[in-house]
């Protein structure tokens, strides 16, 4: 039995980093993605759902989304995801447009942070 992968039209969301459950890996601060395998390849989908489980510590995090265009061969800085609004042990998923960028990496924003989430996870979708 054959095994199909998107690349098209991804009505719900499929994790990026493997099966469904899988947590993406983050980028320290000041480590910004190079070459064209870092981080993960979207298939070109839409919107990019990124989930903060914050644990038992308090959330007040940042992330950053840094998009890779094959067309450019490059990578750039995208999008800042602010978690501080969000209560402690409460999780929270924000959905992104990212416009059928080709790869994603998931960066810390800020330096150390004291209280790390449990997991990240992230996925892409169409629609």
């Amino acid at each position: 039995m054959a095994l199909y992968n998107s690349w098209g039209r991804t009505r719900g969301p499929k994790n990026i980093a493997g099966p469904h459950g899988t947590a993406v890996t983050v980028l320290a601060h000041g480590s910004p993605p190079s070459g064209v395998t870092a981080g993960y390849s979207t298939e070109n989908q839409r919107y990019l759902h990124v989930t903060l489980d914050v644990g038992a510590g308090a959330p007040g995090r940042n992330l950053s989304i840094w998009t890779y265009s094959h067309a450019s061969g490059m990578w750039g800085w995208f999008a800042q995801i602010d978690y501080t609004t969000v209560a402690v042990d409460y999780d929270k998923t924000v959905v992104v447009e990212i416009y059928g960028a080709d790869r994603v990496a998931i960066q810390r924003h800020s330096g150390a942070w004291t209280n790390a989430p449990t997991a990240i996870y992230a996925a892409c979708s169409t629609f």
